[in-house]
């Protein structure tokens, strides 16, 4: 289970960037609005934070885990904050002997001379830590930017219920997120 423990300070894509791109009147945009587009691009970050399993601004979060072998849930992870081992009557037992292995999707790897603990059957690991590219939209890719950018402006552009929930993203939505997206195999 994924639970966020902080949220990102900062959107994805700026309300004036999205209103610049949809040609909005941004000399004095009216506060509904900006709210309007600041919401959409909440929707667009999440749903693209979604299909390529990222964080775009930094933001923390605490993963439970039934076993160690399965890599953390998002990328890229700046830092782990904690890992605790929870038994099966919610007592926290704190572990400091891992460390961060970034070849590949990020993992929880065991340093030197020391035992990775055991989990049992009614409990789980608790690994808190940050992800993101950094604090600012700056800080993201392009790329991802542009995807979010492009996401919300459809989303402002089509805001009535959609027909079919199921439907695709945009063909250059869909193009721009690719390379993040996780090979499953």
């Amino acid at each position: 289970m994924l639970e966020q423990v902080t949220p990102p300070a900062a959107l994805a894509v700026p309300a004036a960037t999205l209103a610049e791109h949809l040609h909005l009147n941004t000399a004095a945009p009216e506060l509904e609005e900006t709210e309007t587009l600041e919401r959409l691009i909440g929707a667009a970050t999440a749903t693209i934070e979604h299909q390529t399993q990222t964080a775009l601004i930094m933001q923390t979060w605490r993963w439970r885990t039934p076993t160690w072998c399965a890599p953390l849930p998002l990328t890229p992870v700046a830092a782990i904050e904690a890992i605790e081992i929870i038994d099966g009557q919610g007592g926290a037992t704190p572990w400091d002997g891992w460390f961060l292995a970034h070849s590949g999707p990020p993992r929880i790897g065991t340093r030197k001379g020391r035992i990775r603990p055991g989990i049992r059957a009614d409990g789980h690991a608790a690994v808190t830590f940050t992800a993101g590219y950094g604090t600012g939209w700056t800080d993201i890719p392009a790329d991802l930017r542009q995807a979010v950018t492009l996401l919300a402006a459809q989303y402002y552009e089509h805001r009535e219920a959609a027909t079919n929930p199921l439907a695709a993203l945009p063909f250059g939505v869909t193009s721009l997120i690719a390379p993040y997206r996780p090979i499953r195999l």
